[in-house]
């Protein structure tokens, strides 16, 4: 298995919060995304300072569609999982109830490694990508 570090993200009670997962599985809660739009463009560069070039992201559906992070995310060149709505509400149902979004976004972080679970995501990559060629 690949596995890579990653960046959960899960929404709860009105606030983000935000779990690493590093390659060994250890969790470290990081201080949420800030509101204001330049502001997310420094932590996610201050994410990929501290947690590597490579870390990726996995968020929510729902929260994609909502949110900035994904858009700047993007345009870092950070790669980001989405994860159906459904599946985020069945993992936090069964594994922790309604009280624990710290351990949801843990849980977020590490479904891409899970290979029976990864047919149900959605990749995203950045559309700069330098190494890409324009194909007119």
């Amino acid at each position: 298995m690949n596995q890579r570090t990653r960046c959960g993200l899960w929404r709860e009670r009105g606030r983000t919060v935000a779990v690493v997962v590093d390659t060994e599985g250890r969790c470290q809660r990081l201080a949420p995304p800030p509101d204001d739009e330049s502001e997310r463009w420094d932590w996610l560069s201050s994410l990929a300072a501290e947690h590597g070039l490579d870390v990726e992201l996995a968020l929510t559906e729902s929260m994609a569609r909502s949110d900035s992070l994904l858009h700047i995310a993007q345009q870092n060149g950070i790669q980001t999982w989405l994860i159906p709505d459904e599946l985020a509400d069945a993992i936090r149902y069964v594994a922790f109830g309604h009280q624990r979004g710290h351990w949801v976004a843990a849980l977020l972080a590490r479904i891409p490694d899970a290979g029976a679970w990864r047919a149900h995501l959605r990749r995203q990559v950045s559309n700069d990508d330098p190494r890409q060629m324009l194909l007119l």
